[in-house]
């Protein structure tokens, strides 16, 4: 697979195997030519980003890493929004995963890529075919990054939690929105209450039935955030 191209690119550069790279880096390239797939391109861009942000730390030539990198990062961001139209939730949950881990990616890079990233994830917030916990997740880290401010989150969380809203697709949002982040609650005082009253406001069997998502959610938090 392309992510696992890279990866081995990565040991090779580090093992100083110039042989072994020109070969990988042919078939990263052609691999890449295949498609289209936004996925497989996440999933490629960690191990290329952290030879970037390294390799001349750690004496490495990775000069040729840069121009493939930028090449997968401007195909992502031209494919991304039609890509995640109509997920399902499986297909969510892995896509979020992916998500966090290329957010962490560009975050080592010095380029425009962070920027674009963030433009996408701000207009994710809109997107109606957005899944709701890609939605969420897009909240978090833009109020991550400080392009959302806290005020503005606590409007965003009260839309997506609006009676209008179907309730599994709330619990999803505010999975994608706090799971990893506890702290988020305890730190701003906007968003706690805005989560009661949407708990609270919840019928008995509703509830019964969005209980398994949010215990999901709230055991992702570290254990002084849960107490």
């Amino acid at each position: 697979t392309l992510e696992t191209l890279c990866a081995l690119l990565e040991s090779t550069l580090l093992a100083d195997l110039p042989a072994a790279n020109a070969v990988l880096i042919v078939r990263i390239q052609d691999e890449a030519a295949r498609g289209d797939d936004v996925l497989r391109l996440l999933r490629a861009v960690p191990a290329l980003a952290r030879l970037a942000r390294y390799g001349n730390v750690r004496q490495t030539d990775a000069s040729k890493v840069g121009p493939i990198l930028d090449g997968f990062i401007a195909r992502i961001h031209v494919g991304l929004l039609g890509a995640i139209s109509g997920l399902d939730d499986e297909a969510a949950s892995e896509w979020s995963g992916v998500w966090r881990e290329y957010h962490g990616a560009l975050g080592m890079l010095e380029s425009a890529g962070l920027d674009e990233w963030l433009g996408l994830l701000a207009r994710i917030l809109d997107h109606e075919s957005a899944h709701p916990l890609l939605a969420g997740l897009a909240a978090r880290l833009l109020l991550e990054a400080s392009r959302l401010e806290p005020v503005e989150a606590a409007r965003v969380l009260s839309r997506a939690l609006s009676r209008g809203q179907e309730p599994g697709r709330a619990a999803a949002w505010v999975e994608g929105f706090l799971s990893g982040h506890g702290a988020v609650l305890i730190h701003d005082p906007h968003l706690l209450p805005l989560i009661e009253t949407w708990v609270t406001g919840l019928s008995g069997d509703t509830f019964i039935a969005v209980l398994p998502l949010l215990r999901r959610t709230f055991a992702t938090f570290a254990a002084p955030e849960r107490a």
